[in-house]
C-alpha cells in the first residue's frame, strides 16, 4: 500500500473550493483561499500564503499523530500483556527518586490561628496522560475529556485543570479526595484500554487494520476516538454510587 504524503501543494498558493489554483501562475502565494495537502485535504479559507504554512504544519502533525494512533490499534497488545499492563496501571512500578527541591519559605503565621485549616484545597497532585498505556493520539479524548467528565461527577470537591501542551492532569483539593480522583482516572484508563482490545479482538469488521484502505483506517481511528470520549458515560454508569 502506498502511504500517503502530506506536502503542501504549491508552498501554499490559493485554492478554490473545487481544489483549483485561484491565480493561474501557482508561484503567487497571496490573496485569500485555501490551502491544498496532497492527501487531498482543503483548509478553510486563510486570508495569506503564510496563514495556508501555517495551517499545513498543524495538519501535517495532526496526520502523524493520527497514523500512530491507527498503529497502535492495529498492533494490539495480546490479552496477557495487556492484563500485565492493567496491573502496572494500579501499582505502578516505583519511579525514580525526584531532585531535591528547595523548601518553600514559611508562611508568616498569625498567633490562634491554624493556617492549615484555612486551605482545605491546598494539595495537589499532577497525573500524565503517559502511564495509561494508550497512545498520545487519543489525549483529547479520553486522558482529557473523559477524565474531566468523571472526576466533576464522582469527586465534586477536586477540581481537574488539563494540560494539553504536556498531557497531564492537575488534580487540586483535599488531600484524601485528589488521592481517590487519581486512582479513579488510573482506573478509568485501564478500563477504557482493555475495552478496546477486547473490540479489536473480537470485531472482526474493526476499520483499524493495516490491510484496510487508508479511509478506513482514518475512519477506525475517529471511530475509536469517539469510543474513548464515550466511555465515561459507560464508566459512570458501572461505578456511580459504588
Amino acid at each position: 500500500m502506498t502511504a500517503t504524503t502530506h506536502n503542501l501543494k504549491h508552498n501554499g498558493a490559493a485554492y478554490n473550493d473545487a481544489a483549483a489554483l485561484i491565480n493561474p501562475d501557482p508561484k503567487v502565494t497571496s490573496g485569500a483561499g485555501r490551502a491544498l495537502c496532497t492527501c487531498g485535504i482543503l483548509s478553510e479559507e486563510l486570508p495569506t500564503g503564510g496563514a495556508r504554512r501555517t495551517w499545513h504544519k498543524e495538519h501535517k502533525a495532526q496526520a502523524a499523530t493520527q497514523a500512530e494512533a491507527m498503529q497502535e490499534v492495529e498492533h494490539a497488545t495480546p490479552e496477557d500483556e495487556v492484563a500485565q499492563a492493567l496491573a502496572e496501571l494500579v501499582e505502578p512500578a516505583p519511579a525514580a527518586a525526584p531532585k531535591k527541591a528547595k523548601a518553600p519559605r514559611k508562611a508568616k503565621e498569625t498567633p490562634g490561628v491554624d493556617t492549615a485549616a484555612d486551605e482545605p484545597n491546598a494539595h495537589g497532585e499532577t497525573l500524565a496522560f503517559s502511564t495509561s498505556g494508550v497512545v498520545p493520539g487519543f489525549w483529547r479524548s479520553l486522558g482529557r475529556d473523559a477524565a474531566t467528565i468523571v472526576v466533576d461527577q464522582l469527586h465534586p470537591t477536586v477540581v481537574v485543570t488539563p494540560n494539553n501542551n504536556a498531557q497531564a492532569l492537575h488534580f487540586q483539593g483535599p488531600a484524601e479526595d485528589v488521592a481517590a480522583a487519581v486512582a479513579t482516572v488510573k482506573q478509568l484508563w485501564a478500563e477504557a484500554l482493555l475495552a478496546v482490545k477486547q473490540w479489536k479482538q473480537e470485531d472482526a469488521g474493526f476499520l483499524g487494520r493495516s490491510t484496510e484502505p487508508l479511509a478506513r483506517r482514518r475512519e477506525g481511528y475517529h471511530l475509536t476516538e469517539a469510543f474513548y470520549t464515550g466511555f465515561s458515560t459507560t464508566y459512570l454508569e458501572a461505578h456511580k454510587g459504588h
